[in-house]
């Protein structure tokens, strides 16, 4: 089926500290392949660290180095920090060092579990999202001014430092960065939706800031990935586009749009399959009102439309601002039970798991929202999967298991929750002095 469619200074003693390797465990989800890149590495930590960053990071590069600060760093490097050697340190300067070495469209990867560049540090953003539970995280500022954020929640910190390597190692080194994060994913399945890139129609999309003819038009703010490891399940990964609406006179209300990319990869060699992929939104903003989600539910259908920007009162823009894309839903049935009056988001996607669909599969649905002017906006996302396990069923004589196989059977039904918040400064075109200015 096709859909057409945000410092205190902590204590040291207070902070939990994280070696890389201390926790080991056994996943049937690979990292993705990627070449030997041998990029020089810059970190930012004590010995111990930096000997377990080494073993993360053998496959990727030979060049990791510790440094003692960020003057060092230069373009088409990568720098890791451990959060803990942060709280060492003055966090006024750490946070200055922070921003310019961004400004040098240099990756940054921060591995430990207290978030600190988005709830502790005094950095300002215009937008920025991360994971609850994320215990390596990555930002990265490319040369067009554009964000790009990295959340990984896993058991094994040492594959997510390796994830977030990748990350970082393909985005800053692409020819084309925009679609390798829109299809950027834990085991790099691909389905026939993972290069479905937005097209415009009745409006453009280009970066925030932009100076454009003409009328209404939606600028990107950034794109937000996060990833969830499941064991041996497999994982859940997303990536969301973040618009604000541009050249329009309405002196109540900002529009801000959502493009969501989510793929589901079980470990399908281990038998894993997907049931179930889930999007529901749980806003926190009392200042935020839905005015447009797609698609809409659909069954035994090849196609249905999916719009970005669309639901925006004729108090916004004038004219239509809005972009259509697609993607396959073969195989799956689409309830949308998204609800406009109480700002509720829920999008299901019911993948049959018997089906090749079921071996991995990715969605993209859109919403649309407008947030009283001069006001703070921001919500949490819960992404979830299920999934199950297919299993060969076998003729049984007189209690005997005979080598006759007569299907297969669906056991081991198992979700997982990811939940990433989106925060955005509503004043974000005149926010020079945020982190990561364009």
């Amino acid at each position: 089926m096709t859909i057409v469619v945000a410092t205190m200074l902590i204590a040291l003693s207070a902070t939990t500290l994280m070696n890389i390797s201390e926790i080991e465990y056994n996943s049937a989800v690979p990292v993705e392949e990627r070449e030997f890149s041998d990029r020089n590495t810059i970190v930012l930590s004590d010995d111990a660290f930096l000997s377990d960053l080494k073993d993360s990071l053998v496959d990727h590069t030979s060049k990791v180095d510790a440094t003692s600060g960020f003057s060092s760093a230069r373009l088409g490097d990568i720098v890791v920090i451990d959060e803990s050697w942060i709280y060492q340190n003055n966090t006024e300067l750490v946070d200055e060092g922070i921003i310019e070495t961004a400004k040098k469209n240099v990756p940054l990867i921060f591995v430990g579990e207290s978030s600190y560049l988005f709830k502790e540090s005094d950095i300002s953003f215009r937008s920025s999202g991360y994971s609850d539970n994320e215990v390596v995280y990555a930002v990265y500022r490319n040369a067009d001014g554009i964000n790009f954020f990295l959340s990984v929640e896993s058991e094994d910190v040492s594959s997510a430092v390796a994830m977030a390597y990748s990350w970082a190692d393909v985005l800053s080194s692409s020819d084309d960065p925009y679609n390798d994060v829109r299809t950027f994913s834990w085991m790099k399945s691909e389905t026939e939706s993972n290069s479905r890139a937005p097209e415009s129609a009745g409006g453009h999309l280009s970066p925030l800031g932009a100076s454009q003819p003409g009328g209404a038009y939606w600028g990107l703010l950034d794109y937000k990935t996060s990833v969830k490891t499941c064991g041996s399940y497999g994982a859940i990964s997303q990536t969301t586009e973040a618009y604000k609406l541009q050249n329009f006179s309405d002196t109540q209300y900002d529009c801000y749009s959502f493009h969501y990319y989510q793929f589901g990869e079980p470990a399908s060699s281990n038998g894993y399959r997907i049931a179930d992929i889930h999007l529901d939104g749980a806003y926190l903003s009392p200042y935020m009102t839905l005015v447009n989600h797609s698609p809409t539910s659909t069954s035994g259908a090849s196609s249905v439309g999916v719009s970005l920007g669309m639901g925006v009162t004729a108090t916004g823009p004038s004219g239509s601002a809005s972009a259509t894309w697609s993607y396959s839903i073969s195989d799956v049935v689409l309830t949308n039970q998204s609800k406009l009056s109480t700002n509720t988001v829920d999008f299901w996607h019911d993948v049959n798991e018997s089906k090749t669909v079921g071996k991995g599969y990715s969605t993209q649905p859109s919403t649309t929202v407008k947030v009283l002017k001069s006001s703070s906006y921001m919500h949490c996302d819960i992404h979830s999967i299920q999934f199950c396990k297919e299993i060969p069923v076998y003729l049984t004589i007189n209690g005997v298991v005979t080598p006759i196989k007569l299907g297969t059977d669906y056991v081991d039904f198992q979700t997982y929750s990811m939940y990433y918040t989106i925060q955005i400064n509503n004043d974000v075109v005149n926010g020079s002095n945020m982190f990561f200015p364009y």
